[in-house]
């Protein structure tokens, strides 16, 4: 490895350390000597001041996914070697919900702070790679989000991030209840099951014959 790249590698390293110091001091308020879910919450809370207020704020659900650390299972705590994992848990979500204000912002054609179902419609479509989705998975995305007798306005950007997350376990379910159905189809049923062999045996001693 070349001087200058180690040299740069150092440096990075070195600033890691100074910075899960540095915010080890600060937010470890309980010192415990690591970061509790809820001072993790508080670093996300202060890091992700611009678009995450605009989607509904940090979520239990947001600090759950950081404490998971990239992995499966939810950590009790984070020490000050997982600092920088955590971290990039936050960026990747400071990310995502950029995304989510850039494209209700994009399909908020009126600038009203509300999508209709037209709107929403476009923005469905987008994000299901342009492949226009159903009246039904419109009208389920905005119940989901919108108080009942305020449909006509339609839904807010503070309610997207929730609303979507809705629709695509939704989908998925959907997508489960249709192989389901086709492998259901494809199947014998009980009674062909069972009538099968006995098929099987009468058409032997014929085939025999032959």
């Amino acid at each position: 490895m070349k001087k200058g790249r180690r040299k740069n590698r150092d440096a990075m390293q070195e600033g890691c350390k100074t910075m899960s110091e540095e915010l080890m001091e600060k937010y470890d308020v309980s010192k415990s000597g690591t970061l509790l879910p809820e001072e993790v919450k508080a670093i996300a809370v202060d890091l992700l001041r611009e678009a995450t207020p605009l989607v509904g704020g940090v979520t239990d659900e947001d600090i759950q996914m950081v404490m998971k650390l990239g992995g499966e299972s939810v950590k009790p705590s984070i020490t000050i070697k997982e600092i920088p994992t955590a971290l990039a848990q936050l960026m990747w979500l400071k990310a995502e919900n950029t995304e989510y204000v850039e494209l209700f912002r994009k399909y908020d054609t009126d600038s009203s702070g509300f999508l209709p179902h037209d709107q929403l419609a476009n923005l469905l479509t987008d994000l299901n790679e342009d492949v226009r989705v159903s009246d039904a998975e419109v009208e389920y995305v905005m119940a989901q989000s919108v108080e009942e007798g305020k449909e006509e306005k339609g839904i807010t950007l503070e309610k997207l991030k929730p609303a979507l997350a809705a629709w695509y376990c939704a989908e998925r379910d959907m997508q489960g209840e249709v192989e389901q159905q086709i492998s259901s189809a494809a199947a014998p049923s009980v009674e062909e099951a069972a009538a099968a062999p006995a098929e099987e045996a009468a058409a032997a001693p014929a085939e025999e014959a032959a």
